[in-house]
């Protein structure tokens, strides 16, 4: 149901998908190919601070209030994705309350993830 709404997407590898601090509008699944999930570092740098393949999503923040991008996406391979515009979902989701259910529990467990991970990467920081 959810993939009716997408447009297929064709990246070649180092193409840009979407740029931290820009208007979140879509999220995107990979069907084929690598996404690095890139931050800055300073000193004009950046560090990939997750690579996404196949099944993977990213671009949750098109969900979410300000809907702001939080890391660049940078293909490392050509790569295939599924883009969902973000009002096409969210009328889906109001119209189907337990599909939006589900994508906010989805939603919810990568914050998580990404909260615990932070957690372990600052006690690690603190150690040294």
């Amino acid at each position: 149901m959810v993939e009716s709404l997408g447009r297929h997407e064709f990246y070649v590898g180092a193409a840009i998908m979407c740029t931290k601090g820009a208007e979140a509008r879509k999220l995107y699944i990979v069907e084929d190919g690598l996404v690095a999930m890139q931050s800055d570092v300073g000193n004009g740098a950046s560090a990939s601070v997750r690579v996404l393949s196949s099944s993977e999503a990213f671009g949750w923040s098109a969900l979410v209030p300000p809907y702001l991008v939080t890391a660049t996406a940078v293909a490392l391979t050509d790569t295939h994705l599924l883009a969902i515009q973000r009002e096409a979902l969210l009328r889906l989701m109001r119209a189907e309350p337990s599909l939006g259910l589900a994508i906010l529990q989805n939603l919810s467990a990568v914050m998580s993830l990404r909260l615990r991970r932070l957690e372990k990467e600052l006690l690690e920081l603190a150690r040294r």
